[in-house]
């Protein structure tokens, strides 16, 4: 990687918030698509290493981040717990991983609506267990719903074990 394109994410996140060292790059390299399993167990640990792994912590950074891939020419891929299965994290060509686990807070949960707002990186069995404390359900339990997040389902358009009753997440979506 670049010295200034290290130089610009440290910029934007701070050190502690951008990793580049081999085990970082092993394990942002796949996610559980049985291909990248086949892959480790003959050998091929790091396939498709990304170039670097930043921790934003808002939609600020974010941006910034967008904007520096942009001027280096280096494409991002959002990253939220690597629970999918069907290999869309796979950094083919050196990409940038943005991990969104920073961004884990509940932000609101409103009474009147039956609405909450949530940060993507947030881990849905965090998120249920705060509804459940609330009196509430969201009612969407994929398999994964101990390692996966709110962001990674509504990239992945998840359903969940009780889908014929609550829909898919896109139906439980009313903003995004």
């Amino acid at each position: 990687m670049s010295s200034d394109l290290l130089d610009d994410l440290i910029s934007i996140v701070g050190a502690q918030h951008v990793r580049c060292t081999e085990a970082d790059r092993i394990a942002y390299s796949s996610d559980m698509w049985p291909r990248h399993q086949i892959w480790k167990m003959g050998g091929e640990i790091c396939k498709h290493p990304p170039r670097a792994i930043v921790w934003p912590a808002n939609e600020q950074e974010i941006s910034d981040i967008m904007i520096c891939a942009a001027k280096h020419e280096v494409p991002v891929i959002p990253y939220g717990a690597g629970s999918g299965v069907c290999g869309a994290t796979v950094p083919l060509n050196g990409e940038i991983m943005m991990d969104l686990k920073r961004l884990n807070q509940i932000l609101e949960l409103c009474d009147e609506d039956l609405t909450i707002t949530a940060q993507p990186g947030l881990v849905g069995m965090h998120l249920e267990q705060y509804l459940a404390d609330e009196g509430y359900t969201l009612g969407h339990f994929p398999s994964s719903i101990l390692c996966s997040t709110l962001g990674g389902w509504l990239a992945a358009r998840s359903a969940g074990q009780f889908s014929s009753k609550y829909g898919k997440i896109e139906d439980m979506v009313v903003s995004l």
